[in-house]
């Protein structure tokens, strides 16, 4: 991807909506202009193998193709870029992407992104690595899988990812470790309230518990979670597909005097055995539906590798792939 596609994607005017609203803009004639450093930051992902001054040389050279040799823009010194993009801060690159990233599937075009008329969309965890820096691990946390700490500090991130695109359109993130972690669980308590009435939303088995069921129950969104085996759903009601209604508990215990009803469709692919809970009716969708609908969510799993192994790597003169997991300084 070039940086004059990166212009059309994401129009200036959108840019400067956003320095508005976080209070970003320019109060008199810079060097380095606000609505440049967007740009900047946003091109630091797309070429993360190259370093932060050759980015901008780029940033330099698209504007001088566009508008001629004359755009007051020269290649700055490092410790320049940082200090410009400190000023830009963060607030007015979290309202551009409130306002830019949405999902993009068409209804009746984009194969894989909609059942009927509902767009298809998962929630799952990805994690990244960050500098290894002592500020870092100080917000951040370190991560210990084993009896030594991980090798860089890292973000936990939940989002919802639309299926047949994979656009991450909205996300939470949090301390992956440390003091402040924040756990997958409590991120997503925070993002599925965001889930919309047009959207069904499948999960895996981490998120199929009352609490969370509750909440996006309450948006509206259709929903199809898998379950893990040791949660108590009671049968109150055989239907005529072979599914049955059942009781979620709040806790996960029948002895909770909370609950709420559920679809529950079991089936299993080879030896493994799969329990979905869903609110779709039987009208709505049948068990092969659902049991095929629920495999959707393994473009989450796809996307998220595309976001650490593809998207975000560099190819060696020798035709060795190098990772680029880590942000710039």
């Amino acid at each position: 991807m070039s940086f004059a596609q990166l212009f059309v994607a994401i129009p200036m005017e959108k840019v400067k909506e956003a320095l508005c609203f976080a209070g970003a803009n320019d109060k008199r004639e810079r060097d380095l202009p606000a609505k440049y450093m967007a740009y900047f930051v946003m091109a630091m992902g797309l070429y993360s193998d190259s370093s932060s001054v050759e980015v901008f040389r780029k940033l330099v050279e698209t504007l001088k193709n566009a508008f001629g040799p004359n755009v007051p823009l020269k290649i700055p010194a490092k410790s320049s870029l940082t200090y410009a993009r400190e000023r830009l801060g963060v607030d007015s690159l979290k309202y551009l992407f409130s306002q830019v990233v949405k999902p993009s599937a068409k209804p009746g075009e984009t194969i894989g992104a909609f059942f009927k008329s509902w767009r298809l969309v998962t929630i799952d965890a990805n994690i990244f690595h960050i500098a290894d820096t002592v500020e870092n691990e100080a917000k951040f946390g370190r991560a210990k899988p084993g009896k030594a700490p991980a090798p860089y500090p890292a973000i936990r991130c939940v989002g919802l990812v639309e299926a047949g695109t994979k656009v991450l359109f909205d996300y939470e993130i949090g301390p992956s470790a440390g003091p402040n972690n924040a756990s997958e669980k409590c991120l997503a308590t925070r993002l599925l309230p965001r889930l919309k009435t047009d959207q069904l939303c499948i999960a895996d088995r981490l998120y199929g518990n009352y609490a969370l069921w509750s909440i996006a129950l309450r948006t509206g969104a259709k929903l199809l979670w898998r379950v893990q085996s040791n949660i108590t759903l009671n049968c109150i009601k055989v239907l005529d597909d072979g599914s049955y209604m059942a009781l979620l508990y709040e806790g996960d215990s029948s002895r909770s005097k909370t609950f709420v009803e559920v679809r529950v469709i079991e089936y299993t692919v080879g030896k493994e055995a799969y329990r979905l809970i869903t609110n779709l009716s039987v009208p709505e969708a049948t068990n092969d539906d659902l049991a095929r609908l629920y495999h959707e969510r393994w473009e989450h799993e796809t996307a998220n590798r595309e976001q650490k192994s593809v998207l975000n790597a560099h190819i060696e003169p020798s035709g060795v792939r190098r990772h680029c997991w880590l942000s710039k300084n």
